[in-house]
């Protein structure tokens, strides 16, 4: 295998490897910006996916959580096809990142303390929009949920500890009832 590479270097002269060496160079810095091109595009549709599943609607919530949470029942043993209903009390309430800063003043023997507070923005696309620390979804108040297991006891006890859990609703806010046959 040595002779084989002595016989390649040797075919291509000084002149031409750093030519090689600046091909290959400029190969490697074009296959980067086509990565940046490909990853920008799928955090694009990323970000996008995320911001559409937040919404300010807490019936839209609310609606969402009744499908998911409705899948999820129907799938336990014993349980049957179901349907939930909730009841979200408040809004979403966003909280942003903020730089706070305090100053220490002593004017005329006493200490004046100052506080400052800026919120955080962040820039994409040219648009200036606040960073959003947290997201905090409305307390869910009340839930209800027939089912055609929901005469029998026991599965009526395993649900409401489910969706007790699940929620962090108490079970004394949890209602489960059987569908009329």
């Amino acid at each position: 295998m040595m002779p084989e590479l002595k016989k390649i270097g040797s075919l291509i002269k000084k002149e031409q490897r750093y030519k090689l060496v600046f091909l290959i160079g400029i190969l490697g810095i074009g296959l980067i910006f086509l990565s940046d091109m490909f990853s920008s595009d799928k955090e694009k549709e990323q970000t996008s996916s995320s911001e559409s599943t937040v919404s300010d609607d807490p019936d839209e919530y609310a609606r969402k959580m009744e499908k998911k949470l409705s899948k999820i029942l129907g799938s336990v043993n014993g349980v049957g096809s179901c349907e939930v209903m909730l009841t979200v009390g408040g809004t979403t309430e966003y909280v942003y990142a903020e730089n706070i800063s305090r100053s220490t003043d002593l004017k005329d023997g006493a200490n004046e303390e100052t506080y400052k507070n800026e919120i955080v923005f962040k820039e994409e696309g040219g648009e200036k929009e606040a960073l959003v620390k947290k997201v905090i979804r409305p307390q869910i108040s009340g839930v209800i949920i027939v089912c055609d297991g929901g005469g029998d006891v026991k599965i009526k006890e395993r649900v409401i500890k489910a969706v007790s859990r699940l929620l962090d609703v108490p079970s004394d806010k949890i209602c489960v009832e059987c569908r009329n046959q």
